[in-house]
């Protein structure tokens, strides 16, 4: 996706949000799975900068994203 660029990058992040609306609506999404985009997205140093670059607004949005899921209850930390 990241071969896209902007909207590569526009397109994770929706996917990420479609990931929180499945877990408050129906669950089923499982803690890995938040680690998984934690750990390949905002904690590897290339890929964040990347995505930074690319699409700011975008990688903001999937931060808050994991953030809200960790408000929520549905991502342990």
């Amino acid at each position: 996706m990241l071969e896209h660029g902007y909207s590569g990058v526009a397109k994770i992040a929706d996917r990420v949000e479609y990931m929180l609306g499945l877990s408050a609506t129906l669950g089923g999404v499982e803690d890995w799975m938040w680690n998984s985009v934690a750990e390949n997205i905002v904690f590897s140093e290339d890929r964040a900068e990347r995505m930074r670059e690319e699409n700011p607004w975008a990688f903001r949005k999937i931060i808050s994203r994991l953030l809200e899921a960790n408000r929520r209850g549905i991502l342990e930390s």
